[in-house]
Order: structure tokens, then sequence, then C-alpha cells
């Protein structure tokens, strides 16, 4: 089942009942979305820590609903261990900002600060965000400089629904 897809911008991954991997669908592939259950066939290339599948036939099989999220655990996903996987992560929200037409919100959980990119953001406000505790369900995506070595990760959301706001932010009296 697809889990994130960001047409012509960026990833798109799959998740089956073992894990998750990311995909290169073929450029005819236009109608991909979230929650599709796909068969397909192709072949493997190096691509960060873990092999990502070339599609070179992809079917659509179904509309499904997404997967239970696995926690996903700091030091997992700051090595790249989680990276692929659905995971869920909640915390306070210290910033967000739009980037283009995504959202870049900044995710405190008690620690380490994790990127989370909102694929399709624009349009929702930031100040709904900043300060509130929520929980994000998304794909798990291990960052690297430019040697390539691991040096964190980032959550990838399709959709403002994968992130509830479990309580609203506190606002200063006016």
């Amino acid at each position: 089942m697809i889990t994130f897809h960001a047409p012509q911008k960026g990833p798109t991954f799959l998740q089956d009942e073992v894990g998750g991997v990311e995909i290169v669908p073929p450029a005819n592939a236009t109608n991909l979305f979230v929650g599709a259950g796909v068969t397909l066939q192709g072949y493997t290339e190096p691509s960060g820590l873990s092999p990502r599948i070339v599609v070179e036939e992809l079917r659509i099989t179904g509309t499904n609903s997404l997967p239970i999220p696995k926690p996903g655990h700091a030091g997992a996903m700051m090595v790249g261990q989680s990276d692929g996987s659905y995971i869920f992560a909640e915390g306070i929200n210290r910033r967000a900002k739009p980037v283009g037409t995504n959202m870049l919100i900044r995710l405190n959980r008690y620690g380490p600060v994790f990127p989370v990119l909102l694929h399709e953001g624009a349009g929702l406000s930031p100040a709904d965000y900043v300060d509130a505790q929520v929980r994000i369900e998304g794909v798990s995506q291990a960052r690297f400089n430019r040697q390539g070595h691991v040096i964190g990760s980032r959550v990838l959301v399709s959709s403002s629904r994968q992130i509830p706001l479990e309580s609203e932010c506190a606002r200063s009296p006016t």
C-alpha cells in the first residue's frame, strides 16, 4: 500500500506486512494516491541506506486504510533504522512554516527535534500548529550529509489528516 506520494516533487513509499520501501513509479503512473493497494514489478537500485524499487509495471488493486503505524523511536530514527517505515510520533510542535506548497514542522519529542514535511500543506495556518501537542503519522526517511553519512531523520506526511491536533496551542492573552 502507498503510504507517501509526492508526485513530481519527491519520493513515493509503500508498506507491506514486512516493512516500507521507497519506489520510483513509472512516469505514466499518474493515478497513484496514499492508501492505494498496488502490485508491481521492477528492479532494485542503491539509494541511501536501503535499496529502492524502480517500478516497470504497476497496477492499483484497490483502496485500503493506512496501516497501523509503529512507534517512531528517536534512537532508531536518528540512525536510519526506521527508514521507509510508517511510524507515529507524538510531541510539541515548536515551529511551522510554509515552504512552497509544503509545510515544515519541527516536532520536539522530549529531546530530539524532528523535522516533519507536510506535502501540500499550503492553506493551513502555521499558527494553529505552533506549541500544540500533536500526533504525527508518516514515513520515516533518513537524511544524509554530502559524504553520505546519516545525520538524522525526517517524517514525510501526505495530508494534514495525519497531523491531528491533540491539544490547542497556548495563546497569549491580547
